[in-house]
């Protein structure tokens, strides 16, 4: 955690950074304690649970074709998160929910006013993030009272085939390949939303039929 005096003497002595230049990946190095990229990838390929990775692992490469680099650590050399969101689904991802903890004494949507777009001012703040840690995309709704859940939302959806990227107020555990255990990540299920549709839309039509009858 960090207190916004911190944040003024950070900002005052130069880590606060201009938009980042593409680096690997695609994604661009924010704060001058990230040189290369993102610490963690999550990828949705559609099937299963998201995959979790942290820059490092030899699993990005092997089985997504991206570039692994050193674990790049907090952007803003304490605690806060850099995360890359890569959708290899053939359906536009709109959202989805991680949970944790990890670090018990940082909650991952604990959010204390140096998200990243601190770190890469011209990052334009997107309409419905009231944080700073939200990106050029990303919106947070159902943050726990304990901070430790939370949804991150996509403005417009991620589509097949795209990324983005956004920032938490802690590390991530690795899913999918090694590591395990910590935070969790999962999509809502399409299935389930369209039966909700379908259910609300017949309610509408039987309400509807009572009044006109």
């Amino acid at each position: 955690m960090k207190t916004l005096s911190n944040i003024a003497i950070a900002a005052a002595i130069g880590l606060v950074s201009a938009t980042p230049a593409k680096a690997l990946n695609g994604f661009g190095a924010i704060g001058s304690y990230d040189t290369s990229g993102p610490e963690y990838y999550i990828i949705d390929t559609g099937s299963g649970p998201l995959n979790i990775l942290r820059s490092d692992n030899p699993l990005l490469n092997t089985t997504y074709g991206l570039t692994t680099y050193a674990d790049q650590g907090p952007y803003e050399g304490s605690d806060d998160t850099y995360v890359a969101v890569i959708n290899k689904s053939s359906s536009t991802l709109s959202s989805f929910t991680l949970t944790g903890p990890v670090n018990p004494s940082t909650p991952l949507f604990g959010f204390d006013g140096d998200g990243i777009n601190l770190y890469a001012p011209t990052i334009p703040n997107n309409a419905n993030d009231t944080t700073g840690y939200g990106g050029p995309q990303a919106w947070f709704t159902g943050i726990s009272l304990d901070q430790y859940t939370g949804t991150v939302n996509f403005i417009g959806g991620i589509a097949p085939g795209g990324q983005t990227y956004f920032s938490l107020e802690s590390a991530l555990n690795q899913q999918g390949g090694t590591g395990g255990g910590g935070v969790t990540g999962t999509v809502p299920d399409a299935g389930s939303t369209m039966a909700m549709l379908s259910a609300g839309l017949i309610g509408l039509g039987l309400l509807r039929r009572r009044i006109q009858g």
